[in-house]
């Protein structure tokens, strides 16, 4: 059986992303680096476990992310051609019914319905 590592994985789909964080929090852990990792989650808060550990591994020196379109309204721009870190995040919808007299209506109930790639850039990708 072939391990897949950083360098093999491209972050393509959810599933390696997930690979990826799990491989480096197991070698944090491993390494008894507790305060690293504490560190590294008050690097980025807001920001899951999951994402904090993928952000690092595909950024190191990476230290305030955020989606491009929140650097733009914090007046900031990313630069043109700035490889985008990729994390996970949740994908939700809310469900909808038909009432007896024919209108679509929320049923109130949001849920999750699975996981997908997005993207944020590093403030040093930013001008």
């Amino acid at each position: 059986m072939n391990k897949k590592t950083n360098t093999d994985i491209n972050f393509n789909k959810v599933e390696d992303c997930n690979l990826v964080a799990d491989k480096e929090l197991l070698s944090m852990l491993k390494a008894n680096r507790y305060r690293d990792l504490i560190e590294l989650m008050a690097t980025f808060p807001g920001y899951s476990i999951t994402n904090a550990l993928l952000i690092k591994a595909q950024n190191p020196k990476a230290s305030e992310v955020a989606k491009m379109r929140v650097w733009g309204t914090r007046g900031r721009d990313v630069r043109e051609g700035a490889v985008p870190q990729k994390i996970v995040v949740g994908v939700y919808s809310e469900n909808y019914h038909t009432s007896e007299d024919g209108e679509i209506q929320k049923d109130g109930e949001i849920q999750k319905t699975g996981d997908m790639i997005s993207y944020v850039y590093d403030i040093s990708q930013t001008e």
